[in-house]
């Protein structure tokens, strides 16, 4: 199953936000974790996924169409293997599903037992393997110092330049179970575990048994400060400019994601009534609060994110 493309034609839209026709037969979703095929249709017009992750299969879900265009009900859980895993441990039988067009991407989205966002899959033409490497990327990127003002760089594209270095060299995110891990490996060959916080990543030093797939740290640690982003101004600025994976968001603990989701708001001027987010925000440089939260408009995939992300934040602790 690992490193397998998985080729598609994507259904391409308009930018905003509205519901599809209907799911195809053949398509392939993911939550930047997992992936679902759509692999058959009954005459009832039940669809059935079955998936996995890149390590083990065994995932599984079907949805029952509805009158109505682009809407579904999550069917009962397929009779089989009584390890079978759902798309998600708090959804039931007959909770609402929507097949939704958002920026040009189709998007499932879940909802519970009270009608509350719970979880999204998106439909995807490449390598799931890839999906993850990106997620990645995109919450490393950025410019950054240590204590002592040592500068640090990470890229988009998977490149990273550390203090002394003169240019951006790849660095090897390396795999535990087949699965890509927060632990990467430079070019010039030092390791690393990598642990977000809310200034920046704190650097593990250590070893990597590609053997036994462990890291081993040491008690040597760097903790770096993000000082610009490529994506924008804020920590998180990859939450205004592009849709968000669940898998992505569970790097995150609650408390991070509370500031993920404000400081979308907070890029675009909001004054916060909680004292905490307004005192955290007007420490921020980039911040320019406006006169009236009213002329606040946030863009497509900023809705998205924000419903996503406090989706996340509602979901209890495992």
């Amino acid at each position: 199953m690992k490193r397998i493309f998985l080729i598609i034609a994507m259904l391409m839209a308009t930018s905003s936000v509205m519901l599809a026709q209907k799911v195809q037969k053949g398509t392939f979703w993911h939550d930047g974790f997992t992936f679902y095929h759509a692999n058959a249709i009954d005459r009832d017009g039940t669809i059935h996924f079955m998936g996995g992750s890149l390590h083990e299969g065994g995932s599984q879900f079907a949805l029952k169409t509805t009158a109505k265009a682009g809407e579904y009900t999550l069917a009962e859980n397929v009779p089989g293997d009584e390890y079978s895993v759902n798309v998600s441990y708090l959804l039931h039988p007959g909770n609402r599903v929507t097949l939704n067009t958002v920026a040009g991407k189709q998007v499932l989205m879940f909802y519970d037992d009270k009608g509350a966002l719970n979880t999204v899959l998106y439909q995807f033409d490449g390598s799931l393997e890839q999906v993850m490497l990106d997620d990645y990327h995109t919450i490393y990127a950025g410019n950054y110092v240590d204590h002592a003002g040592n500068k640090f760089v990470f890229s988009t594209d998977g490149k990273c330049q550390l203090s002394g270095e003169s240019s951006l060299k790849p660095y090897k995110i390396e795999e535990m179970y087949e699965i890509p891990s927060n632990v990467i490996t430079t070019a010039g060959g030092a390791q690393y575990e990598m642990h977000l916080t809310t200034k920046g990543i704190d650097l593990w030093h250590g070893k990597f048994d590609a053997y036994n797939e462990a890291f081993a740290p040491d008690d040597n640690v760097t903790s770096l400060t993000r000082t610009s982003s490529p994506y924008g101004q804020g920590m998180w600025a990859w939450a205004s400019t592009q849709l968000v994976t669940p898998s992505l968001l569970g790097s995150f603990d609650k408390a991070t994601l509370r500031l993920i989701r404000n400081e979308i708001w907070a890029r675009h001027g909001y004054r916060f009534s909680a004292p905490d987010l307004q005192q955290y925000f007007s420490k921020q440089p980039w911040y320019r609060p406006v006169a009236d939260n009213a002329a606040v408009q946030l863009s497509d995939i900023e809705k998205f994110n924000v419903d996503l992300i406090k989706a996340t934040e509602n979901l209890p602790k495992e």
